[in-house]
């Protein structure tokens, strides 16, 4: 492994010179990254000025078209300490804003846009009115016009809420959890009579997987990569700079790059394509990114919305309603693709895939369907974690679609007649409050089991059984359909490669009226559907 030496103290000099450069390369070099020159002005912005030690900035509006603008990504963590803008202090924030009553995140970032040599910088929680209802929903519906067009967003990568600031020693979790410092030692030996001398460092692997997609969970080093917000700011931004607790890393819609430098050692020395792409060449960003071309195909991108759905439902949020806001302006950004109706995180045009979605690890985790919420059940937004465990591995929400990601032969006898969902203001891809999907399809009655001694509960149809994916079933988890209770299987067709069958699992709750709570991937042997006569149903 090459890579070079890193200081243990990263300091605004060092992060200053690593993001020019970086930012000239992107702006000069790479084909699919934008220009940074703003299409798009958001609402209010923050003036920090140009003078590094100025002690005020104040709320603006923009009135310089080709002005160009930071952004910052940052953990909120208790947001009643977080610095914001409210009905009662907006016209202050527009007449000044002292420097030291920002938090050390907020400051930092002030600075460093300044070292950049711009003077606009917006920031969520100082530019969008928090207690106004309609403010927010206004401004939340422009997530992705703030991010795609700012020339960089700053990242707090590192830091659990507003005080982290960008500038600390830095440090690598071990085996165990143990913090180590990323120092970097000097051994001076001799070799074949020549003087030699040697740099070494510990590897510094959490970093290089996490920003490469290929991470745990773990939230140690890169707390910000764990939450729900700053999911879309991540993957529509141009350019990124993230201070991660280890290091630095460059992340654009072309390349990730680290600081050290091995990722773009890996990039040309490494062979890897017989079973993977190389991090960094084609990662999800960078997918995102072309989506919006004429020359990708729908399909593709339809493909990608599932990627995006298990990425996203792993990660968390204060305020569970806010689970289809804060993925709305990735949504409304590849809406101007796929050409479809968006509902609830599915889209119209591929809902005979989008709904045949199940959780993972579903005894590991702790969710459960809100009653006061109005999130349709056929919606993977519908699965709400509780927050009662301090575990990260149960607090998973996670969706996958890897039973159905090849797609499906649909089943001749499956017709979606009506698709419709209500939003509960003016954001097409935002919060709902209800929705029902109409189809026509084989329909059988089949009995629920999940005795204990069952691993994994199962259906029964006459004399057969079939293992189940149940919605809620982990444990200290309020059960939907009991032991031995009626359940109806929907078919929506089978798999090309192997023949098996792929169904909803409903619960009827009226006059044909029924919601979702499982997902059944039937064995090819067994012919439960056939000769099976066409049925409406009402899914809510």
């Amino acid at each position: 492994m090459r890579a070079s030496s890193l200081p243990l103290q990263l300091d605004i000099r060092s992060l200053t010179a690593f993001a020019k450069k970086h930012l000239d390369d992107c702006t000069r070099f790479h084909p699919i990254c934008s220009s940074n020159i703003p299409k798009f002005r958001p609402t209010r912005i923050i003036d920090v000025g140009l003078e590094a030690t100025a002690q005020n900035i104040c709320l603006t509006t923009l009135k310089d078209d080709m002005a160009q603008y930071v952004t910052l990504s940052h953990c909120w963590g208790d947001t009643s300490a977080i610095l914001t803008t409210t009905k009662d202090t907006i016209k202050q924030r527009h007449r000044s804003i002292p420097f030291r009553d920002l938090p050390k995140t907020f400051q930092d970032a002030v600075q460093i846009t300044r070292a950049l040599g711009l003077r606009y910088l917006w920031i969520d929680s100082l530019c969008i009115i928090q207690d106004d209802k309609a403010d927010w929903e206004l401004e939340s519906a422009k997530m992705a016009e703030i991010y795609l067009e700012s020339c960089l967003t700053i990242a707090a990568t590192a830091s659990v809420d507003s005080t982290g600031g960008f500038f600390f020693n830095r440090w690598t979790s071990q085996a165990g959890g143990e913090k180590n410092y990323v120092e970097t030692f000097e051994f001076h030996r001799t070799f074949r009579d020549a003087d030699v001398t040697i740099y070494a460092r510990q590897g510094l692997d959490s970093g290089h997987q996490r920003m490469s997609g290929y991470a745990s969970t773990s939230t140690n080093t890169a707390p910000l990569l764990h939450r729900a917000w700053a999911y879309q700011e991540r993957m529509l931004a141009p350019r990124m700079l993230h201070v991660h607790m280890e290091e630095m890393f460059w992340e654009c819609k072309c390349y990730t790059i680290c600081e050290c430098g091995y990722l773009s050692w890996e990039r040309e020395h490494l062979d890897r394509n017989k079973w993977f792409p190389i991090r960094g060449t084609l990662t999800l960003k960078s997918r995102i990114a072309l989506a919006v071309d004429e020359a990708t195909p729908v399909e593709d991108v339809h493909t990608m919305w599932l990627d995006i759905v298990e990425e996203y439902s792993m990660l968390a949020l204060t305020k569970e309603s806010d689970r289809l806001p804060a993925l709305s302006g990735l949504a409304k950004y590849l809406s101007q693709r796929v050409q479809s109706i968006y509902l609830a995180g599915l889209w119209e045009s591929s809902l005979a895939i989008g709904l045949l979605w199940h959780r993972c690890s579903v005894l590991y985790s702790s969710c459960f369907r809100d009653k006061l919420s109005n999130v349709p059940s056929w919606s993977w937004a519908s699965i709400v974690r509780t927050h009662q465990s301090t575990d990260e591995a149960n607090q998973l929400n996670h969706i996958t679609y890897d039973e159905v990601r090849e797609g499906i032969i649909q089943d001749p006898r499956l017709k979606i007649l009506n698709a419709a969902c209500q939003v509960t203001g003016t954001n097409p891809f935002g919060e709902v409050s209800g929705g029902t999907i109409s189809i026509e399809g084989a329909l059988i009655i089949a009995k629920y089991a999940c005795p204990l001694y069952l691993a994994r509960p199962q259906v029964l149809y006459g004399t057969e059984a079939s293992g189940v994916h149940i919605d809620i079933r982990g444990p200290g988890e309020p059960a939907e359909v009991l032991d031995g209770g009626m359940v109806f299987c929907l078919l929506f067709g089978m798999s090309g490669y192997d023949f098996a069958g792929h169904a909803l699992i409903l619960k009827a709750v009226g006059a044909n009226t029924y919601r979702r709570v499982g997902y059944l991937n039937l064995d090819s042997q067994l012919r439960w559907f056939d000769n099976v006569i066409p049925f409406v149903v009402n899914i809510i």
